[in-house]
């Protein structure tokens, strides 16, 4: 994809359906997909009664009571800082909406169970009026965003086993705009101040997650996420193609991410018939080594706590709500070498905080109540 550049650099990442730029706060990854699973830390592969189980854990859909449909919209608020020299430079305010859909379909006269659902995955973006290392004073400002149109089929095998897929399609998007100068080129030349096509190419990582949860009566579940996310293939690089970087057009901005693990760990409580309480806490270890952080993509948060409350208005239809808080984190770039070299001695922090609102409706239930189960929110 090619976009005009002004005197800006704008970047459209290649190759991969719905955009939900955002900061997420795992990496590039949203912490949860629902507001059910914010308030309980992000577990979820284990839990069962969601209809986002399409995009999490398939197999899961053969446990709903009834057909369901399921909408969140998250609003993540992220304060984003640069220091260098003493002097911090804040980045503008921003608020970016994160959506997720989910509807499944459960058939009363059959083992199977048909789902379809949206989800923005994450992204991480920074806007400032000036920044440090970039030259000229003017905007500069970056956005990643990725998401997914998910469908899936899971077979009930017996009461207790049940077998799931789920293929989908992907989109990403990447923008990037900052006045360039000697500093962002890879043989030392100055790009002139006006316009130029440019396209960039990066990948979205890998995740294998295994999740657990366990009744430990019939008003409280405590679960648990254990996930690795394969940062070091995908951010191992942002291939730059561009007319502005001289004969061969092409330039490789180093990144040199990390692979992660991320833990989450969730309880939901029965507080009353209708009234759910959540709690949940979530770490992933900071992916963006020392060498390339930069204060246009600080993906860099690592501890969450989270809070959830889940209300039934009556027997179909929930209404579900989160708060996640991302501890604040900071890190320094030390190469001095690299495409990236005039941020050297930057220091780039970020903190966020997610709110979560959900809202679940179960279709008239036409099952047997011996076939699915009495957990599904």
């Amino acid at each position: 994809m090619k976009k005009q550049l002004s005197t800006s650099f704008k970047l459209i990442a290649l190759g991969l359906l719905i955009s939900g730029s955002a900061y997420a706060t795992n990496g590039m990854l949203s912490t949860a997909r629902t507001a059910r699973s914010a308030g309980m830390g992000g577990a979820s592969v284990g839990v069962i009664g969601f209809a986002s189980a399409v995009d999490t854990n398939p197999a899961n859909l053969s446990y709903l009571n009834s057909s369901t449909l399921n909408f969140t919209m998250s609003v993540l608020d992220p304060t984003v800082e640069a220091t260098q020299g003493g002097d911090t430079k804040k980045a503008k305010s921003q608020q970016y909406p994160i959506p997720t859909f989910s509807y499944a379909y459960v058939n009363p006269n059959s083992n199977w169970t048909y789902g379809i659902g949206a989800y923005a995955q994450g992204g991480m973006g920074a806007s400032y009026d000036d920044i440090y290392g970039m030259g000229p004073v003017g905007t500069h400002e970056s956005e990643v965003g990725y998401g997914t149109l998910n469908l899936a089929a899971s077979y009930a095998i017996t009461p207790q086993w049940s077998v799931g897929i789920a293929p989908f399609m992907s989109y990403s998007s990447m923008e990037m705009k900052t006045p360039i100068n000697v500093k962002m080129m890879r043989d030392g030349s100055p790009i002139p101040n006006n316009k130029h096509d440019g396209s960039a190419k990066m990948a979205w990582p890998s995740e294998l997650t295994l999740g657990t949860s366990y009744h430990i009566t019939n008003k409280l579940i405590f679960a648990t996420d254990v996930k690795w996310v394969g940062w070091k293939s995908a951010m191992e690089k942002m291939e730059i193609s561009s007319d502005a970087l001289g004969p061969n057009g092409t330039m490789d901005m180093p990144l040199n991410w990390d692979d992660q693990m991320v833990y989450s760990v969730g309880m939901e409580y029965l507080a009353a018939d209708t009234l759910r309480i959540r709690l949940g806490y979530n770490y992933g270890k900071n992916p963006v080594p020392t060498s390339t952080i930069m204060p246009l993509f600080p993906a860099i948060v690592e501890h969450h706590i989270t809070a959830g409350l889940g209300y039934d208005v009556n027997p179909n239809f929930t209404i579900n709500g989160a708060i996640v808080y991302g501890f604040n984190n900071s890190s320094t770039k030390t190469d001095t070498a690299d495409a990236l070299a005039g941020f050297s001695g930057t220091e780039s922090s970020l903190q966020t905080t997610t709110y979560s609102l959900g809202f679940t409706y179960r279709f008239p239930n036409d099952l047997n109540g011996d076939k699915r189960n009495e957990y599904c929110y």
